[in-house]
């Protein structure tokens, strides 16, 4: 096999190692990379030593004496290699980025050319120059002559083109804009990738963005294409990193096997080469990471991953629902605080109705209205609403109330607005773009949904939900007035009963009274009758009183109890309608929430399921 086919052959595992990175690289983890990096930066170390090695030997040679120390001091050790490979470092460093962000197919073959120029250069270096350098020389020497003139020869194929490839339009956006733009284009797995080709992107929008806005200004179109050339041959560092890496390999090129089966295997390493090149693009966008979600909040732009993106999905979600649990708490506590102090107002009153109930003017008056109407139930309502519920202004006290709980429900909106709104800038923080033409669309509008959430913490949203929990609580104090009166006329009528029965007999007592009485003011002649009238009234008033003191020393106890058991009852009642009337507008207030939030963030499900 010839020496020139075998540098070929050999050149083409550092080829194949290149398109991998390309296809695979930004799906690796960091570990893998590392990897990577140090076996590139040990290949181009190797290439570094040998003309590092060579050059001291010619210096020893040609300045020092055999005999003297620094003949041995100067021969080449740990220093010499370590600074070999630091340069090898930066110079893998570079080219594992580079060949990263490469996408354009035919810089792909015109670099897998110079490879192939390399090892073409290095074996005429190697043929010319055996006739006047030392054999010790020859290798480091060839190298050197073979690397500049393929370095020299790939720089203008790489910069000429450039000057007619098309660029994003920086010519009416900021310097930072432009740097952001082309950053948030870039995405890979590692972090430390991520940050590295983030600032390759950078470097690449600094020269775009100079060669818009400053080199128009020079005039001369010569001069503005010596500009752009000084501009876009910064991606020198990046070939001459490419032609090290090829340097190196064939500085480690082993002598030519002589068995037949490994010259055959030079047409399958070559057709694997080649069939990696030419599906390269569609290799790597298979394997390239989902594409960053464009998310805009507060007038700036952010990029972050469609991993990330479906986080902050999920984030908002669980916001709103916290928000939920929140909301229903506060009102539990407003509903609770409020209906016990009302209550307590209601209960203090009780000692007053009893004492009405157990008056001689009540009674009268019930036994007027039952004469009346044939029914002292109605009156019964109405003092019970007169002597219990008006002293303490329950219908507005109830009103309050409702009002009170509808602005509870909007704070705890607004709160669980704002609470979204600064988790979501503490999310996005650090993952700002630009604004440049080179930005990705904007996938999630929050602005656009942080407008959308704002009408859920508005007066107009609880005015139009509260119209039915609004109806029930406005005609809820009027059924626990009725119910209550109710109760109380029934107990009443009871009573009134049992002491009618017993003021039967003390009437006909009355009546013998007033025979009495007449029989005693008989001498008196025409007075006798009014005599016998005055008796008979203050025998029966007394009756009355005697018996409603005796009733009320029995009952008033047990009367002010069910009372008191029976506004406990109207008052679960009465928080029973307002929890179920309130538990709708929560349920529509975060559900719409969460409904506007789940819709802002489907693009970010559309990415998930691409």
């Amino acid at each position: 096999m010839g020496v020139g086919v075998w540098r070929l052959l050999w050149l083409c595992g550092p080829a194949l190692l290149l398109l991998g990175l390309n296809v695979l690289g930004a799906r690796l983890p960091t570990a893998v990379l590392g990897l990577a990096w140090l076996l590139l930066s040990a290949v181009i170390a190797a290439g570094l030593w040998r003309r590092a090695l060579s050059r001291r030997q010619a210096f020893v040679q040609a300045y020092i004496l055999p005999q003297s120390r620094l003949a041995r001091w100067l021969r080449g050790g740990w220093l010499l290699r370590l600074r070999q490979w630091c340069v090898a470092l930066l110079l893998g460093l570079v080219l594992l980025v580079g060949v990263i962000r490469l996408e354009d197919g035919l810089a792909w073959w015109v670099l897998l050319g110079g490879l192939l120029l390399l090892a073409v250069c290095t074996g005429l270096a190697e043929r010319y120059l055996g006739r006047h350098v030392t054999p010790v020389y020859l290798p480091a020497l060839s190298m050197r002559v073979a690397l500049w003139s393929s370095f020299v020869a790939l720089l203008c194929l790489m910069t000429i083109p450039a000057l007619f490839s098309h660029y994003p339009d920086f010519q009416h956006i900021s310097l930072i804009d432009a740097l952001w733009s082309e950053a948030g284009r870039q995405h890979a797995v590692s972090e430390p990738l991520l940050w590295l080709l983030q600032a390759a992107a950078m470097k690449d929008a600094l020269a775009w963005w100079l060669g818009q806005q400053w080199l128009p200004g020079l005039g001369e179109p010569l001069f503005r294409y010596g500009g752009w050339l000084v501009l876009l041959a910064a991606d020198g560092l990046f070939l001459l990193a490419l032609l090290m890496l090829g340097g190196g390999t064939l500085a480690r090129l082993p002598a030519p096997p002589p068995r037949r089966g490994v010259l055959l295997a030079l047409p399958l390493v070559l057709l694997a080469t080649l069939l990696v090149a030419d599906h390269r693009a569609t290799l790597r966008a298979q394997w390239l990471p989902a594409a960053p979600v464009t998310v805009a909040l507060g007038g700036k732009v952010y990029q972050v991953p469609a991993a990330r993106a479906q986080q902050l999905a999920l984030l908002s979600a669980l916001r709103f629902t916290e928000g939920e649990a929140g909301a229903r708490s506060a009102l539990d506590r407003h509903l609770t605080q409020g209906l016990d102090r009302l209550f307590a107002q209601l209960e203090a009153q009780l000692p007053t109705f009893a004492d009405w109930y157990y008056s001689l003017g009540g009674e009268y008056a019930r036994l007027s209205m039952m004469m009346l109407e044939q029914n002292s139930g109605d009156y019964l309502q109405e003092k019970a609403l007169e002597l219990i519920y008006e002293p303490v202004g329950f219908a507005q006290q109830v009103d309050i109330l409702r009002l009170q709980a509808d602005g509870t429900l909007l704070r705890a909106a607004e709160d669980a607005r704002e609470a979204w709104l600064a988790e979501m800038i503490q999310a996005l923080t650090g993952e700002r773009a630009g604004q440049g033409p080179a930005s990705a669309p904007v996938s999630l509008d929050l602005d656009t949904a942080l407008g959308e959430l704002d009408r859920y913490s508005s007066p107009a949203f609880m005015q139009r939900m509260s119209v039915a929990g609004g109806a029930a609580t406005a005609t809820a104090g009027v059924v626990l007035f009725r119910a209550f009166a109710a109760r109380a006329a029934a107990r009443s009528g009871a009573a009134l009963a049992a002491r009618g029965a017993a003021k039967g007999a003390a009437r006909a007592g009355a009546a013998a009274g007033a025979g009495t009485g007449a029989a005693l003011c008989a001498p008196t002649g025409p007075g006798a009758l009014a005599c016998a009238l005055a008796g008979g009234v203050v025998s029966w008033v007394a009756t009355d009183w005697a018996l409603l003191k005796i009733d009320e020393y029995a009952n008033r106890d047990e009367l002010i109890a069910d009372l008191r058991a029976s506004l406990a009852e109207e008052r679960l009642q009465l928080e029973a309608q307002w929890r179920a009337a309130y538990d709708t507008v929560i349920a529509a207030q975060y559900g719409g929430m969460r409904e506007d939030i789940q819709r802002t963030f489907s693009p970010g499900r559309a990415v998930r399921d691409a």
